[in-house]
């Protein structure tokens, strides 16, 4: 496989390398463990870098470009942990583009911060859509739909959403009346929408548990693809973030082994610390 970037790609990473590198993002990220008032506001970096319209078509305003692109954002943004709500906006404004509506247009300017509700496609595993369980193991199912034209009735709950709090829309897949899943558009302060903030041990991924008690939302003209793209784009995005932050904790463990000595010597000169440092880059390179 070919992962050579063309010369936009560099680009778009270096625009991103200097746009975060104005923050002390994981210094803020260290403090949050005890405070996480301490995470900076980077909503204004990522609306100003453009990065709320990667993909969004250039009729709409956005920058029309595509997953891998947006890949190389998030990954930037795991190498300094940066608290950007990208995982919760990207795949909300990819289906929101794909209907041919107007929301994408405000959340390609930053009007808006939209949030995609997560729902898991059928698999072998699973014959049928699901949403993560409030507890234990088994998927839960979705949030229903009762639908009349284009306006829906929602009533359900979906746990754990990453970048709920402070989100404007709601992009979520609900279950009709045949079982068949609809993409549902949903302002978050509409009436019978809940949402409760969750703090877990990631305190720069900040999640929300949403709860609906006959919201009303506006159907999306969407298929099921674009809600199972919206699904697999998250994880692209997830791994891709991970990535980053893997590369960090490379560099940074390569460092201490050179300015670390014992013995009168630094602790990289020894096979084992070596071993396992390669180990750990053998790994990452498997996962890029």
């Amino acid at each position: 496989m070919n992962l050579a970037l063309s010369d936009e790609q560099i680009l778009l990473r270096e625009a991103a390398q200097t746009a975060l590198s104005r923050h002390r993002t994981i210094e803020a990220a260290r403090a949050a463990l005890e405070d996480p008032a301490a995470l900076p506001d980077l909503w204004p970096t990522a609306v100003e870098a453009g990065w709320t319209g990667l993909l969004v078509s250039e009729d709409r305003g956005g920058a029309e470009l595509d997953a891998f692109d947006a890949m190389l954002v998030a990954e930037e943004c795991g190498r300094v942990l940066a608290p950007i709500p990208l995982l919760g906006v990207l795949p909300a404004s990819a289906v929101l583009d794909r209907a041919g509506h107007a929301g994408a247009e405000r959340v390609a300017a930053g009007d808006a911060r939209a949030v995609y509700v997560p729902a898991r496609p059928p698999c072998s595993l699973q014959p049928r859509w699901t949403v993560e369980p409030d507890r234990g193991m088994a998927r839960a199912a979705l949030p229903t739909a009762s639908i009349s034209g284009h306006e829906v009735t929602l009533h359900g709950a979906v746990p754990f959403v990453p970048d709920l709090p402070g989100a404007d829309l709601l992009v979520l897949a609900a279950a009709g009346e045949d079982g068949v899943p609809v993409a549902v558009l949903l302002e978050a302060g509409a009436d019978g929408v809940a949402i409760e903030p969750v703090t877990r041990y990631d305190a720069t991924r900040p999640l929300g548990n949403l709860r609906l008690n006959g919201a009303r939302g506006e159907r999306l003209d969407v298929g099921e693809d674009a809600l199972a793209d919206a699904w697999y784009l998250g994880h692209a995005l997830i791994g891709a973030e991970s990535l980053g932050s893997v590369q960090t904790c490379l560099e940074r463990s390569v460092e201490y082994a050179k300015e670390r000595f014992t013995f009168g010597r630094a602790i990289g000169s020894y096979q084992s610390v070596k071993h396992e440092l390669v180990e750990v880059l053998r790994r990452m390179e498997n996962a890029r």
